[in-house]
């Protein structure tokens, strides 16, 4: 890995472009071939040989793809029978012995306070100045008091480029094989991820997961808060599994070039154009609000905007049906003909 400096161009666009995920759709696309709305950042990485960077994609925070089928669907060899991508409280309570749990809760809260873009002066609402400061929240001090039974804890900000500036940029393969070795995981283990606000920060592990080549990891639809209203068993007891020798294999179709996106943006005639989905609420996508983040308010050029939020039911905690997903991209205008790159800032 190569440090640039931030005044470079790359550095520069990070500011502006952030994470980006890559799902292709075919013409014939339906339900199932909805591509991640995910929440997350980004990270560059310089290709041996090459003046390309990568983006890896945030991840996540909502999920459709082929996988992100309903229960009883085909699924493929090792993983539990009856499982997809979308795993039910009730799947998961009578396959509990039989999946590796993981917690990968994880709060927004930037440790300098609110951040500032270059645009804020403009956009500060006062009545913020009379709001109390929020508690922050410790993930890891949550689990320890409360969990799935057998679940370990996955840290995001620890499976993470550390070197780099952006927060929660992918880790190197070496990294990731340390850190999920140490959780006692191996490459055949059927990998189940929850939060403990529904659907927020498990979909960011499980598109990582993907990323690195796991074939069998789910999302727990509802997350700890359905799990927990339903009376399912819980436990305050860590877990310290026995070291495995975890090794992944970086899927390079699932990371969009930095120049293909910059191509995309400056160049409308390009031949390979994509759909970009921003999943951030409207007040930071229009850049009313500042963002949480020290970067400038905004959005990529032509990007839709169409926040997490709103494919989640804010009752259950659950994710949309595939039916009003496909309503919701429908009636933004996306173009399920072309690829998908989709993206957030968290």
């Amino acid at each position: 890995m190569s440090l640039v400096s931030p005044l470079s161009r790359r550095d520069l666009w990070n500011r502006v472009c952030r994470m980006t995920a890559r799902s292709v759709l075919p013409p014939s696309a339906t339900c199932q071939s909805l591509g991640v709305l995910t929440g997350s950042s980004l990270k560059s990485q310089r290709q041996p040989g090459t003046r390309s960077f990568t983006i890896p994609t945030s991840p996540a925070r909502l999920a459709l793809t082929g996988e992100f089928a309903e229960e009883g669907v085909a699924t493929p060899q090792k993983t539990v029978a009856g499982s997809g991508g979308l795993v039910s409280t009730a799947w998961l309570e009578d396959n509990l012995d039989r999946v590796v749990v993981l917690d990968a809760t994880w709060y927004l809260q930037p440790k300098a306070g609110k951040a500032k873009g270059a645009e804020d002066e403009w956009a500060f609402d006062p009545k913020q100045a009379l709001k109390p400061p929020a508690p922050l929240k410790n993930a890891r001090k949550e689990y320890s008091q409360r969990h799935i039974r057998g679940a370990r804890f996955f840290d995001l900000d620890e499976v993470s480029d550390r070197f780099s500036t952006m927060p929660h940029m992918l880790p190197t393969a070496e990294e990731f094989d340390e850190h999920i070795s140490a959780l006692g995981i191996n490459v055949d283990d059927h990998v189940v991820i929850y939060d403990s606000q529904g659907i927020f920060s498990a979909p960011r592990v499980w598109w990582t997961f993907k990323a690195f080549g796991h074939k069998n990891v789910s999302v727990l639809d509802g997350g700890l808060p359905k799990w927990v209203g339903e009376g399912r068993p819980v436990a305050s007891t860590p877990q310290s599994p026995k070291p495995s020798e975890y090794r992944s294999e970086l899927q390079e179709d699932m990371i969009i070039d930095y120049q293909d996106m910059l191509v995309h943006v400056t160049d409308i005639m390009y031949a390979k154009n994509f759909s970009v989905i921003d999943a951030r609420p409207r007040d930071r996508f229009a850049g009313f609000a500042p963002e949480p983040r020290p970067i400038p308010s905004g959005h990529i050029p032509a990007s839709i905007n169409i926040p997490a939020s709103d494919l989640v039911d804010p009752d259950t905690k659950t994710l949309l049906s595939k039916k009003d997903i496909m309503r919701r991209l429908i009636a933004e205008n996306v173009d399920l003909r072309r690829p998908i790159v989709t993206m957030c800032v968290e």
